[in-house]
């Protein structure tokens, strides 16, 4: 059949969907429900030219999908929309959009533009496929992450883009982070007219929003012909599943190449970038897995968090084509066995929860840190956080017992109300000496849990430099300072950043801290010693009862020369001794870090020559049992 003159069209191929550019002509594949008249409206860039319009026929139609190949269109016309009758529509399964370049701008979505992305060269990219038990993770919002940052991201124009994730590459290199997790990054409309009660992620706004086209106050935007509308600031909502987000673009007129860029630098720099999809509810399942499929093909991603309940996982864990991809999900019963195959991993709130009881000092909360920090003697790979975008920062999760979500709209009816926070005896700000005091060892004490449990350690972005969302445990709406990491410009919290680093090193040097064999903990080695052992005021004697706030854990390789690690908790309120247990051979304990020291990790690492470790209130401390000969252990790194 033909349209116009010169241009034809024919029947097409019916898979991909979507619109795409060959050497044929240009490839169109859609469903349409309605019998009537359909088809594709193309329209010429900088508003030359008239639109062309293209209706389908039935010999393009099989069932409700409309294939057609279009040739002869001139080069000119470089975005489209789907029509049906007289209804205009953008194609949900574009891979770019036009008309969302600007951050809060309200918009409708017949204003918007598919456009058909160039071709991009990626010069012999290589995926890192680092496994879970050496992955170190680091999540992040694209925008939040450098919106603030003046010296890491020095051009105004990069920061709150990919463009600027790449600037904090070195940095995040400095961390010994080895893959990032991003909260959505496709393109969805920032502003909302409505909100859905059905949707926790959707809210008002409120609070001034420091961004060049989007201002609120006081829940509402500041709009006056749209009085009501809001902002969805983490993008968990429906949206062009197959298009990168343009505002988080520097050069917001080609997001796909700089998104696909951004990645290829992660991966130069041998970094994993994992993207966390949410499918509104309704997304039909055949879309999600295409979507799945389409990111990792186009642009090389290395992993998925899925965040719906509605999501094929058996059909995503199941597809040849995704194999090699890091599937993280919440619910084990639903990863059909595949959990030990190196593929996936649990995503789950089981240690955060056990270890911020653990931290509080609760009752009956021992046993339960136990088995989170050793995975519980699961052998598949387990994601650990402490913190999260959804809940308290490091610092807000030891300085507020109750959230503060006022600014949110909501009338602090929203977010978390069981958060398992301590605010170590002052409730938000304090210049308390020993309320700071108590802070500062708390967030050091869960540093130290999270980055040596038996799990994959994920750190949520600001966390190592004391960023605050002023008790706000859920800032869904918040596109403002509240919400952008704050990067400690004045230095007051470089003693968490220089931890977590000679944390990761230490987790470096002993790998065996992440790959405990721990399906059998009685299960033994050199000398008959276990490979993992628990201990209390006497060695080999635990008190995991319901009133115990104190356990040493101590972890050994059972090879014939290497260290053994003890890390002893002291959740009490008061002093705890924990005598030590004798090392076989002419094995010494050393110190390594003490949490209520003011040097945190002991540099000298001497010989610790006391029987019994006595360790100050609510502190850890992390021994390692090394031959005497070797006490400065050169570097060695333990198999």
């Amino acid at each position: 059949m033909m349209a116009d003159n010169q241009i034809i069209v024919i029947p097409g191929r019916a898979y991909p969907l979507g619109v795409y550019k060959s050497s044929e002509g240009i490839h169109v594949s859609a469903v349409f429900h309605e019998r009537g008249r359909c088809g594709i409206c193309f329209y010429a860039g900088g508003g030359k030219g008239s639109p062309k319009r293209i209706s389908f026929d039935a010999a393009c139609r099989t069932g409700n999908l409309y294939s057609a190949l279009v040739k002869g269109l001139d080069e000119s016309y470089d975005s489209y929309l789907f029509f049906e009758n007289e209804t205009y529509f953008p194609d949900p399964h574009a891979r770019e959009i036009r008309g969302l370049e600007k951050w809060g701008k309200p918009i409708t979505e017949r204003t918007l533009r598919c456009v058909i992305p160039k071709e991009y060269d990626w010069s012999g990219d290589i995926r890192p496929e680092i496994p879970y038990e050496q992955s170190f993770i680091y999540a992040l919002h694209v925008r939040g992450f450098t919106k603030k940052d003046s010296v890491g991201v020095p051009d105004t124009q990069e920061r709150g883009t990919f463009q600027g994730l790449v600037r904090k590459i070195p940095y995040l290199k400095s961390l010994g982070v080895t893959a990032v997790e991003l909260l959505p990054i496709y393109e969805c409309l920032a502003v909302d007219t409505e909100k859905t009660s059905g949707d926790p992620n959707y809210g008002e706004v409120s609070g001034e929003v420091k961004a060049p086209t989007l201002y609120s106050h006081n829940g509402m935007l500041l709009d006056k012909k749209e009085p009501s509308l809001k902002i969805n600031y983490w993008g968990y909502k429906d949206g062009f599943y197959f298009a990168p987000r343009s505002t988080y673009s520097s050069d917001p007129h080609h997001p796909v190449a700089e998104l696909k860029s951004m990645i290829r630098q992660f991966h130069l720099h041998q970094m994993e970038v994992i993207l966390q999809f949410y499918f509104a509810p309704g997304t039909d399942q055949n879309l999600m897995v295409d979507c799945i499929r389409y990111w990792v093909s186009e642009f090389h991603i290395d992993g998925i968090h899925v965040k719906s309940d509605n999501i094929p996982v058996e059909m995503l864990i199941s597809d040849p084509m995704l194999s090699d991809l890091k599937i993280m999900y919440r619910d084990a019963s639903r990863m059909g066995g595949r959990l030990s195959d190196g593929q996936c991993a649990l995503y789950d709130e089981v240690f955060p929860f056990a270890a911020r009881r653990f931290l509080r000092g609760e009752d009956y909360s021992i046993q339960d840190f136990v088995n989170a920090f050793t995975n519980n003697g699961l052998m598949f790979p387990r994601i650990h956080y402490l913190c999260n975008y959804d809940g308290f920062t490091l610092r807000d999760l030891f300085s507020y017992e109750h959230k503060h979500n006022e600014a949110n709209g909501e009338h602090n009816a929203d977010g978390r109300d069981l958060n398992f926070s301590f605010n170590c005896g002052q409730e938000g700000l304090s210049r308390s000496k020993t309320v700071l005091s108590l802070r500062k060892r708390q967030m050091l004490n869960g540093l130290t849990m999270l980055m040596l449990s038996h799990g994959t350690p994920l750190l949520y972005a600001g966390d190592e430099c004391g960023n605050t969302q002023k008790g706000n445990n859920n800032p869904y709406c918040q596109d403002n300072a509240l919400s952008w990491t704050d990067w400690d410009p004045k230095g007051k919290f470089t003693f968490l950043t220089d931890y977590i680093k000679a944390l990761v090193a230490f987790r470096n040097r002993y790998p065996f801290l992440s790959n405990i064999d721990v399906s059998n903990t009685r299960g033994r080695w050199e000398a008959n010693y276990p490979k993992i052992s628990f201990h209390g005021r006497e060695a080999w004697q635990p008190d995991l009862s319901a009133y115990s706030h104190a356990v040493g854990v101590m972890i050994c390789n059972g090879k014939g020369t290497s260290d053994y690690i003890y890390i002893a908790f002291n959740l009490l309120w008061k002093k705890t001794s924990f005598a030590l247990p004798k090392l076989p051979g002419e094995r010494k304990w050393c110190l390594f870090a003490d949490t209520a020291s003011d040097s945190i990790i002991c540099k000298l690492q001497t010989e610790f020559r006391e029987e019994a470790l006595t360790l100050e209130p609510r502190s850890i401390s992390i021994l390692i049992g090394r031959q005497v000969h070797d006490q400065t252990n050169d570097g060695r790194k333990d198999p």
